[in-house]
């Protein structure tokens, strides 16, 4: 319903027919509508870590109401063949509000992946608790563990809880594998990325236009409760919100950063964030196709690094002056 009145002040008024039709289209009609432009899925790389012991197993992250306890997974845009280096994407989901954040990394190597996780980490508009994975080397190492644990005892931080979900049960981590399916291969596709100088405009394709087009405009559903009916089970969905929805209506979430929350929600349009998307989407397979010719689309991969936008919730999450970290291995 947010939506109408952009595109009413863009494109004239509904009728009043049409209005009510968009706004009592139930959810299976919607799916049964875009049916055929479903996307394939893809293949999986996960290889489990030599770790996961010291990380214990956590199967039932359902019924968490406080924000900050997060999934993570990462999306390999390696087109069908694993062989050489490739772009992956990072996501990370909050299991309460279903607040999510895509970070875009060349390869996965640690460092790469550890610099996403912190940068993450610092535009959360709450603070990170959990986080919880698979059992993939790429998310669950002796650097991760060291970010997590070591280090903020060092700096007299509280350590976040980390878990993980049993091997081969994807379930355990589906608010994160729903998302990998919604918005990163809906987003960005099955292309294959193999080019370390289409990483900065991929990052920031999802950092600043993907991320906060559905942080702010896209609701979902939540899970309230789940009933056995014989043999049948009976779910019970909320009112679909927007995780901006649930921020602010959040007890957890202060008032400091609820005024951050309202003040980008107020900056923002749908219809222009969605033209700033589709440019950038074109920008993209242009860049790509042009690095396969073996001419380097230099004017097209100008982007801002992450440096020249910072969040700003980052001095929330880290208000004290940090010590350099050591340099970790990739």
């Amino acid at each position: 319903p947010e939506w109408i009145g952009f595109i009413e002040s863009e494109q004239g008024a509904y009728e009043s027919s049409i209005r009510e039709r968009l706004l009592s289209i139930s959810p299976p009609t919607i799916d049964r509508v875009l049916k055929p432009w479903k996307a394939q899925k893809g293949i999986s790389l996960t290889r489990a870590g030599s770790f996961r012991d010291q990380i214990p197993i956590q199967e039932n992250l359902w019924d968490i109401k406080l924000p900050g306890y997060m999934e993570i997974d990462t999306v390999a845009h390696c087109g069908g063949s694993i062989l050489g280096e490739y772009v992956h994407t990072i996501t990370m989901v909050d299991i309460a509000s279903t607040w999510t954040e895509v970070r875009a990394v060349f390869g996965k190597g640690s460092t790469g992946i550890v610099k996403s996780i912190e940068d993450i980490e610092n535009s959360l508009p709450f603070e990170l608790l959990g986080y919880d994975s698979d059992n993939g080397t790429e998310v669950l190492n002796q650097h991760i563990l060291r970010y997590f644990r070591t280090e903020r005892e060092e700096r007299n931080r509280k350590p976040v809880l980390m878990t993980r979900s049993r091997a081969y049960r994807k379930n355990d981590n589906a608010h994160v594998e729903q998302r990998n399916n919604s918005i990163n291969r809906r987003w960005l596709g099955y292309e294959r990325l193999d080019f370390s100088e289409i990483t900065p405009l991929v990052d920031f394709y999802f950092r600043s236009i993907i991320c906060p087009l559905m942080n702010h405009f896209f609701p979902s559903f939540k899970l309230l409760d789940k009933r056995r009916c014989q043999s049948r089970t009976q779910r019970i969905y909320a009112e679909p919100q927007t995780p901006y929805s649930r921020l602010i209506n959040s007890d957890a979430i202060g008032d400091q950063r609820k005024a951050i929350l309202r003040e980008q929600h107020a900056s923002l349009n749908p219809l222009a964030i969605r033209r700033q998307q589709k440019h950038y989407q074109r920008l993209i397979d242009t860049s790509i196709k042009l690095l396969r010719l073996g001419q380097p689309p230099t004017g097209l991969l100008a982007v801002p690094s992450r440096a020249d936008r910072p969040s700003p919730f980052a001095q929330l999450q880290m208000p004290e002056v940090l010590p350099l970290r050591k340099k970790y291995g990739s």
